[in-house]
């Protein structure tokens, strides 16, 4: 027999998880309404790079939240779009060093929008976790090593570069 703090406590579990159902659902939702919006747009102004951009994130974060195990090959069609119209956009470049799903385009597109905006932390750190997660842990120490010097109070660099020394340089410390 369960006592009144067990029932307590999977109330309150339970609550959370339609709480966060609930969220998932609003998002979805929201998501979608992104797409349409941004599908109106690039119809209207079929030559704004960042509009097809836009609509691609859109597209893959509703792909994440609806199929988690499935690329986004939508996504990266419509970045190829907007990098067609705006080839010099770093933000375009980076979008699709996120969301590409063959690392040698990762790679590749992020190296191009680092070589557009070098002060691109974010391009530099998701530059580290490729190469990190590809056992390449001295291309991820440089990442976040030149993006340490152009923004050396960013959390996000330096979380990267302590989880970096405690997984692959343990043994110095």
């Amino acid at each position: 027999m369960k006592t009144l703090l067990e029932m307590k406590q999977a109330s309150d579990s339970e609550s959370l998880i339609s709480l966060a159902e609930a969220g998932e659902k609003k998002s979805i939702e929201s998501l979608k309404n992104a797409i349409s919006w941004y599908s109106r747009l690039v119809k209207l102004y079929p030559s704004c790079g960042d509009a097809w951009g836009d609509l691609s994130q859109a597209v893959h974060r509703l792909t994440v939240l609806t199929r988690p195990d499935g690329a986004s090959s939508n996504a990266e069609r419509l970045l190829e779009k907007g990098l067609s119209i705006q080839p010099d956009s770093a933000n375009l470049w980076f979008a699709m060093g996120v969301h590409a799903t063959k690392t040698n385009v990762q790679e590749y597109a992020l190296s191009r929008a680092l070589e557009l905006d070098p002060n691109c932390i974010e391009a530099w750190t998701a530059l580290a976790r490729l190469y990190f997660s590809h056992s390449q842990p001295e291309g991820a120490n440089e990442a976040l090593m030149k993006a340490r010097i152009r923004d050396p109070s960013s959390p996000t660099v330096w979380e990267g570069a302590a989880s970096l020394w405690l997984c692959c340089y343990k043994d110095y410390v």
